[in-house]
């Protein structure tokens, strides 16, 4: 499955990572899960704060949450950083020059 979001919290414990989109733990609707043996695939994970991603895994439940254990960051796509994700509205494509 593939989900997107933007990273608002990345929060680094000793025993586990956890990523949460679009709103902040116990709000976020859903959450990507590191473990320690993979802290390792992630060196600069809180750089993801802020940052639309897509991320791709086995969505599982846990506390009826949805969540995915991230293994690879070949799971963690970023889209777009956040200040560049707001598009204007009701504008039309300029024309190109001839």
């Amino acid at each position: 499955m593939i989900v997107t979001g933007k990273v608002v919290q990345v929060s680094v414990r000793p025993a586990i990572t956890f990523i949460n989109l679009d709103k902040k733990y116990p709000n976020s609707p859903f959450a990507c899960i590191i473990f320690p043996r993979s802290t390792n695939q992630f060196p600069d994970v809180k750089n993801l704060m802020g940052k639309q991603v897509e991320i791709k895994g086995k969505i599982a439940e846990h506390n009826d949450k949805p969540q995915i254990v991230l293994t690879s960051s070949n799971q963690i796509t970023v889209l777009e950083s956040a200040t560049n994700s707001v598009a204007p509205t009701n504008s039309a494509p300029k024309p190109e020059a001839k």
